[in-house]
């Protein structure tokens, strides 16, 4: 066994022995292959923040495109229900 032993627990259970053995390893955290990659963080301020550090602002496009949202609201409102306009 690798690693620095914890605890040793042995018990007898249903006319069987058994061995449980606790250990500490120290495991060396992953390094990623690739560098092309970014992470990306959205959040309140900055719509999104990249692992790099570069901001991207927000889009907005609820204000692009409120006038033919309202447009299309009014057109609907003055139809009738199961007629063929």
């Amino acid at each position: 066994m690798t690693g620095t032993l914890k605890n040793v627990t042995i018990s007898y259970e249903g006319g069987d022995w058994f061995i449980s053995f606790q250990v500490e390893q120290e495991i060396e955290p992953p390094v990623h292959p690739s560098t092309s990659m970014v992470g990306i963080d959205l959040g309140i301020t900055h719509f999104a923040t990249l692992s790099s550090g570069e901001h991207i602002p927000a889009l907005n496009s609820l204000k692009k495109h409120t006038s033919a949202l309202k447009r299309s609201q009014k057109k609907l409102s003055r139809k009738k229900k199961g007629s063929q306009n």
